[in-house]
């Protein structure tokens, strides 16, 4: 025992400890999103539970400055890769109205920003989440592709680099 957390200390001091904990913390987020079974659960007995959203514009790879100061990755943040969706001015008026719907009793209602408005900076920028089904949804497939999906609204992560974020449902459709 006495040799593995030696091991463990040594491993931490050659690690630089922040990147470690800014990683854990960042991997941790993602995981924050998926509904567990006890939002099944409530899901079950309340139909709206799940806010929906159905959103249509063009899916891209975007490279947002991270960590440690989220300001440059030219001046040393690390690069945050993001996929996301560029809606059309329709989906951003149903995304607003659904979001500002969103109460405490609703997946994920008490991290949702209920006051973002569509003149927000970048707001018509969405990024997208893990897929809500757990099933890969292979969204890059349709890199600069205009797709229309079904997407739930999701938590507003710190540092998420876009007013909204949604996990994808399902693609409905795309050209």
């Amino acid at each position: 025992m006495c040799f593995l957390v030696y091991q463990i200390c040594t491993i931490f001091k050659m690690l630089n400890i922040k990147f470690f904990i800014i990683t854990l913390l960042l991997g941790f987020q993602s995981l924050i999103a998926q509904p567990t079974s006890e939002d099944l659960l409530k899901a079950a007995k309340n139909p709206d539970y799940f806010v929906h959203v159905v959103l249509t514009g063009v899916v891209k790879q975007m490279i947002f400055p991270g960590p440690p100061h989220f300001l440059s990755v030219e001046e040393g943040d690390w690069a945050e890769p993001r996929t996301i969706l560029e809606i059309d001015n329709e989906s951003l008026l149903h995304l607003v109205k659904a979001q500002a719907k969103v109460t405490l009793e609703q997946y994920m209602g008490k991290f949702i920003d209920s006051e973002l408005k569509e003149d927000e900076p970048n707001a018509k920028l969405v990024t997208l989440d893990g897929s809500f089904t757990e099933e890969p949804d292979n969204i890059e497939i349709y890199e600069n592709e205009i797709v229309t999906i079904d997407a739930v609204l999701s938590a507003q992560p710190a540092h998420g680099h876009t007013p909204f974020v949604v996990e994808i449902v399902e693609v409905l459709d795309h050209e």
